[in-house]
């Protein structure tokens, strides 16, 4: 049983729309703030993470190029609590959907808010 059952880790903007959160409590999920995951990871659950978030969603997909952004402190934690990290890739996500380019304001705001402030469509 290598990858079993595990408990996805969310944005924390995830928490204000209140269906969303209802669904999120009743899956478990685990919020994506530090203190939120060190002690999902204490408590020896198992998680899901996908790093990037907004800041990937920004960006504008080339075929020709690799997006990859994760940052040192979920490695940090790994080694803290003394778990294995999995790596996982994903060949060709960035291109399911297109991406309506917003003006720039609304992408810097969406970033300041922690939110992704995106229309997707195709």
């Amino acid at each position: 049983k290598v990858f079993g059952s595990f408990r996805a880790v969310v944005a924390t903007a995830t928490q204000l729309i209140p269906w969303v959160r209802d669904v999120l409590i009743w899956v478990r999920a685990v919020d994506a703030s530090r203190s939120s995951v060190d002690r999902a990871l204490s408590n020896k659950s198992r998680i899901g993470l996908a790093p990037g978030g907004i800041a990937e969603i920004l960006q504008t997909p080339r075929p020709d190029r690799e997006y990859a952004i994760v940052g040192k402190g979920i490695f940090r934690l790994a080694v803290k609590h003394q778990v294995p990290v999995v790596p996982i890739y994903c060949f060709g996500s960035s291109m399911l959907m297109k991406r309506l380019k917003l003006p720039a304001i609304v992408e810097k705001m969406g970033l300041m808010l922690r939110i992704s402030l995106v229309v997707f469509f195709g």
